[in-house]
């Protein structure tokens, strides 16, 4: 894929109501983004990019002198304008900009708040099976927890959020596990089966692992699905 069609390609890609939002999201701001919706608008109606055409059509605008620059400003204003999309149709998303409120709110040393938006982000996390992104949630609210206890404002120790992230964390790593044992079977899988000696080898190899003979490894209702997804593969 050349270089100069990433944009093209990254623009096709939105579906109509992406580019909807691209251009509610840039009509807000300055002249320039008006003119990156003018260029965007103008990549979006070719089927095949051809940067010739695009570059006769705006001959003698501002940006087309530095057209390579415009271009990348563009991309990046579009993946700004899917961030901003997704951020309401995405829960993983939400929780991000939960954790983002949190640290505003603890910038303004608004503590008590910034635990009630953090506490929240971890629940919703939990409820998702997103551990990783609870842990996050846990680091944060081991920050808050260390400012409060030096004013003597909690009591909760260090310990115990040290156990509860440790706990998440291993939590993601079992779910790694089990993508792991997924996709290798899958590979093999695609290969065919032979009764070579490699190849039952490692089927041998997969069937006997301890997460996927022990059911109670699976800690999670994703991890419990991959491992059913492997054994039936």
């Amino acid at each position: 894929m050349k270089q100069s069609d990433d944009l093209f390609l990254l623009i096709k890609s939105l579906d109509n109501n992406e580019k909807r939002h691209f251009t509610l999201y840039s009509s807000k701001g300055s002249k320039d983004d008006a003119g990156y919706i003018k260029l965007f608008n103008a990549i979006n109606k070719q089927d095949i990019y051809d940067e010739s055409i695009i570059k006769k059509k705006f001959a003698g605008s501002a940006f087309i002198k530095q057209f390579t620059v415009a271009k990348y400003k563009l991309y990046y204003q579009v993946l700004r304008s899917l961030e901003s999309y997704n951020a309401n149709h995405s829960k993983k998303n939400k929780i991000k900009s939960l954790i983002i409120h949190a640290g505003a709110l603890f910038d303004k040393m608004l503590f008590q708040q910034s635990r009630k938006i953090i506490l929240r982000a971890k629940k919703t996390a939990m409820n998702c099976e997103y551990f990783l992104l609870a842990a996050e949630a846990v680091a944060f609210e081991k920050k808050i927890n260390s400012v409060e206890q030096m004013v003597g404002k909690t009591k909760e120790t260090a310990d115990i959020l040290y156990a509860e992230e440790q706990k998440l964390l291993g939590r993601h790593l079992n779910v790694c596990r089990y993508d792991w044992l997924y996709y290798h079977m899958r590979v093999i899988s695609k290969e065919g089966f032979s009764r070579s000696g490699e190849q039952v080898k490692e089927y041998d190899y997969i069937f006997r692992d301890d997460f996927l003979i022990k059911k109670e490894n699976a800690n999670s209702a994703y991890a419990q699905y991959r491992s059913n997804l492997t054994v039936g593969s």
